[in-house]
């Protein structure tokens, strides 16, 4: 898997696949807070809030390896669309 590594500025944009955006919040120290909009089918979650032993969770026993469908997963307290980044 490789990594492509962007720099942005508060309120500047980087757009996936043109139907994802991610916008640039706010910038406090060691804290980046992230908005993202994208349809509703697509999943977003924070890592942290993945079980254990799935392929997106870091410290997996699958890690490095694309990640499959996370709609399958249980809704978390803090997770989705209207939790923190």
């Amino acid at each position: 898997m490789t990594i492509l590594v962007l720099s942005r500025r508060t309120s500047e944009e980087i757009v996936i696949d043109s139907n994802i955006v991610v916008r640039v919040l706010r910038i406090d120290a060691n804290r980046v807070s992230l908005g993202i909009t994208a349809p509703r089918e697509i999943p977003i979650w924070r890592q942290d809030m993945l079980p254990d032993g799935h392929p997106g969770k870091e410290g997996s026993s699958s890690h490095g390896e694309r990640g499959g469908d996370l709609s399958a997963l249980p809704e978390a307290k803090g997770a989705g669309r209207k939790g923190s980044l």
